[in-house]
């Protein structure tokens, strides 16, 4: 009797694990995508190109209260994992060890006197949102920029990063820029 036991534990175990893999196998089949991307945008008039890929790629199963299990993934741009993010960032002007533009601060959102602005990113979207997106070509337009900052916490001596955003007008006021069209293929 106690081993017909120990042998339906083993197969309840058995059937439960084949149960739970199959959907986990199903959540995470599209592990990894590439995105090749064009990012066209003026600087003072002249139009500009960036060029480039980003790896979308399954991270992990998450867990909140909202949404139950769900697969969890992260972009970064090739060559530079060591900076996967939930989100995909391209920096159009890096602005680190140069003086900022003299009007910037009106347009920063609760700008500290320890904050240095280190540049303007294009907020490419979101690693979930490639992954769930048709395989193929898309184009975004009515683009906004967002201005990185590094902050300095004069309590502890560190450092943190963050950001606001920039509208379209001003973005071509302080800094001569405004972004045209996102371009990229999802393989």
């Amino acid at each position: 009797m106690k081993k017909r036991y120990i042998a339906l534990i083993i197969v309840v175990i058995l059937v439960l694990g084949i149960i739970i893999s199959k959907p986990v196998s199903l959540l995470v089949e599209g592990r990894k995508r590439e995105i090749t991307y064009t990012l066209t945008y003026t600087l003072y008039g002249e139009e500009k190109t960036l060029s480039g890929t980003a790896i979308c790629e399954f991270d992990c199963i998450g867990y909140s209260t909202n949404d139950g299990f769900k697969p969890r993934y992260c972009i970064y741009l090739e060559g530079q994992e060591e900076a996967k993010s939930e989100n995909l960032g391209i920096t159009v002007l890096n602005l680190r060890e140069k003086e900022e533009p003299e009007n910037l601060r009106k347009y920063m959102y609760a700008a500290l006197s320890t904050e240095k602005v280190t540049g303007l990113s294009f907020s490419a979207g979101s690693a979930q949102g490639y992954m769930k997106q048709a395989k193929g070509r898309h184009v975004r337009y009515n683009l906004d920029l967002s201005i990185d900052t590094e902050l300095y916490f004069e309590s502890t001596g560190g450092t943190g990063y963050g950001g606001g955003y920039i509208t379209p007008d001003a973005a071509e006021e302080v800094f001569g820029i405004r972004l045209i069209s996102f371009e990229y293929d999802i393989k």
